[in-house]
């Protein structure tokens, strides 16, 4: 999987997070959304530490090391790819 596409399946499952729990805040008992949420959560965190793996921390929290100050920076020669 390309690193574009991984990082469109992090922010797709970050938005989904981002919506249940949103829909959770107004219906707290909701038990298949509660379900659904966890599900997604898992998928997000399983996203998120795949494309860590391959292409480097996501936030500043995830830094283990130095390696994304080597990389090239989005914007440098010719983006994400």
């Amino acid at each position: 999987m390309r690193q574009t596409e991984m990082l469109n399946n992090v922010t797709a499952t970050g938005i989904m997070v981002q919506d249940l729990r949103l829909f959770l805040d107004v219906f707290p008992t909701n038990k298949k959304a509660m379900a659904d949420f966890m599900n997604v959560v898992g998928e997000h965190n399983r996203n998120m530490l795949e494309y860590e793996k391959n292409y480097g921390p996501l936030v500043g929290s995830h830094d283990q090391d130095d390696r994304w100050v080597n990389n090239p920076w989005p914007w440098q020669n010719g983006g994400m790819r």
